[in-house]
């Protein structure tokens, strides 16, 4: 969704060059005056500069959404984290209250960026997250670790099995209705935490600069 919002919201970059120029009124002037600068304009072709977009190297145009799922569909789970890191570069261009007020355009979607208006923790969250250059990378790597992967998938269905057992078991007992829907909840939820636990346990070093991040827009 972030991704989304960045690159549908490049246009915003005109009004921060607009701002910039302002500051620079005078060198701005300076500049415009200097004979050397007026041969370069005269110079320049108006007809030429209509195509310039199509005219780019494939690297200086700005990639759409197609483009990166295009090209994360060839990658291997280790390559990931490098591809984030590259497709999160222009984020990190912008100051986080410069970010912040990118998203909060919504990329054009009236749902999400009402959502993020009306929650402005998290839309610091996700500009935090962006502009970092270790957090999504490090989430990224989490796929390129498939003997933790499997461990913990095998530890999920292992308390799939395990929960099944012990419902068997409750079913036989005569609790009455409330009690029984109490004691499944009860099972449901230390299942989900024991879970999570884990996960966060196995993958700890992956978590961490994402949850640093959280800490600093949530608590």
């Amino acid at each position: 969704m972030a991704l989304v919002i960045g690159l549908n919201t490049y246009g915003d970059a005109e009004s921060d060059l607009k701002s910039a120029l302002e500051k620079n009124r005078d060198k701005v002037k300076e500049l415009l005056k200097d004979p050397k600068f007026k041969e370069i304009v005269k110079k320049i072709d108006p007809s030429k500069l209509k195509d310039l977009p199509k005219n780019l190297p494939q690297g200086l145009k700005p990639p759409t959404m197609d483009d990166l799922i295009r090209e994360g569909k060839k990658l291997k789970p280790e390559q990931y984290s490098d591809f984030l890191k590259k497709i999160l570069k222009p984020f990190q261009l912008f100051k986080q209250h410069q970010l912040v007020k990118i998203l909060k355009t919504g990329g054009n979607n009236p749902s999400v960026k009402r959502l993020l208006n009306e929650n402005p923790k998290l839309t610091d969250f996700m500009a935090r997250l962006l502009r970092d250059k270790l957090a999504l990378p490090q989430l990224a790597k989490i796929a390129a670790q498939k003997e933790k992967i499997y461990f913990f998938l095998g530890f999920v269905i292992f308390t799939v099995i395990f929960g099944w057992i012990l419902k068997r078991r409750a079913s036989k007992l005569d609790h009455g209705f409330i009690l029984s829907l109490f004691h499944s909840i009860k099972r449901f939820v230390f299942f989900m935490v024991l879970r999570f636990g884990v996960f966060v346990f196995i993958f700890a070093e992956n978590i961490s600069p994402t949850w640093k991040i959280f800490k600093k827009s949530f608590l």
